[in-house]
């Protein structure tokens, strides 16, 4: 927002060719690939991506943005890598890459390193402090030991669910790979580091994986027929019963405030009652009191 947070600043000073307002859509661009052309004229910001060298945003207003056909209500959305080709070696300059993939992949400027259980993982600080307050107050207070030391050492994480962390605060995407199996990892992490959006952004994804796996057959979760034990396995070959995910994920689900996906299973497995008490008895039975009893008094077909 333009203040000034720290005592420690970098302060360029501009050419009068340079507009105000033209510098600041560069800074948006850079950090988010777009530009509102109502606060600047395309003139004045493709001139200042001259001088600044900013190579795709120039060759983009010049060759792809028609003064006349522009509409200068809208945000301009730039897709810097379709032309992109395949290659095993990206020799692209920085500038045309982007800062998430420049910095999440790359790590280049690092300034931090994490000392994760099975690897290690660079960061940049100001992005941990800005999308994260934990991470703001760890590195800003006396208090901590971590505010001055470059290598923090974080147990208990492994390298993958701390790549779809900074996955997260880097772009506020969705995390890729995220499966049942390390979910709760990863929904773990958020919660300790009081990030709710990433929980609800797990949970969504989870949740929309089972929903696909069971569109293929969508009356298995209806079904009031005794399930045979044939067909209880040709529904797990298929990748139809959820019952053993939604089994090993709800408790944990639960422990780490991931209430939405925990009650997507509960329900899951009350609508799917009698086929696991025949399947997972010894599961069913070590779970906690109130979830037996919730999905007892839930039960489908009610007794």
């Amino acid at each position: 927002q333009g203040r000034i947070l720290t005592s420690v600043q970098t302060i360029i000073t501009c050419s009068k060719l340079i507009q105000p307002q033209a510098m600041n859509q560069i800074i948006q661009y850079i950090y988010g690939d777009k530009i509102d052309a109502k606060l600047c004229s395309i003139a004045d910001l493709k001139q200042a991506a001259e001088f600044i060298d900013v190579p795709d945003l120039y060759n983009f207003l010049t060759n792809e943005v028609s003064l006349d056909a522009f509409n200068p209500n809208d945000f301009v959305v730039l897709d810097i890598n379709n032309d992109r080709e395949d290659t095993k070696e990206d020799t692209r300059p920085v500038q045309s890459r982007g800062m998430t993939e420049v910095c999440l992949l790359d790590s280049l400027f690092s300034d931090i390193v994490f000392r994760l259980d099975d690897g290690a993982a660079s960061a940049h600080k100001p992005l941990l402090m800005a999308r994260c307050d934990m991470m703001r107050a760890m590195f800003s207070h006396n208090d901590f030991k971590e505010k001055s030391a470059r290598i923090i050492h974080f147990p208990g994480v492994s390298a993958l669910t701390f790549h779809q962390l900074l996955h997260y605060i880097y772009t506020d995407d969705t995390p890729p790979k995220i499966t049942t199996a390390n979910c709760v990892d990863l929904v773990e992490l958020a919660n300790r580091l009081w990030l709710p959006r990433l929980v609800t952004l797990v949970e969504a994804e989870i949740v929309k994986q089972f929903s696909l796996r069971l569109s293929v057959n969508p009356s298995h979760i209806l079904s009031n027929k005794k399930v045979s034990d044939a067909d209880s396995q040709r529904n797990s070959d298929s990748g139809m019963d959820l019952s053993e995910e939604s089994l090993s994920i709800v408790q944990p689900c639960q422990m780490h405030n991931a209430n939405q996906l925990a009650s997507w299973c509960l329900s899951y497995l009350s609508l799917n009652y009698n086929h696991i008490c025949r399947k997972y008895p010894k599961i069913l039975r070590l779970m906690h009191p109130e979830n037996q009893a919730a999905l007892n008094v839930n039960r489908w077909p009610p007794i």
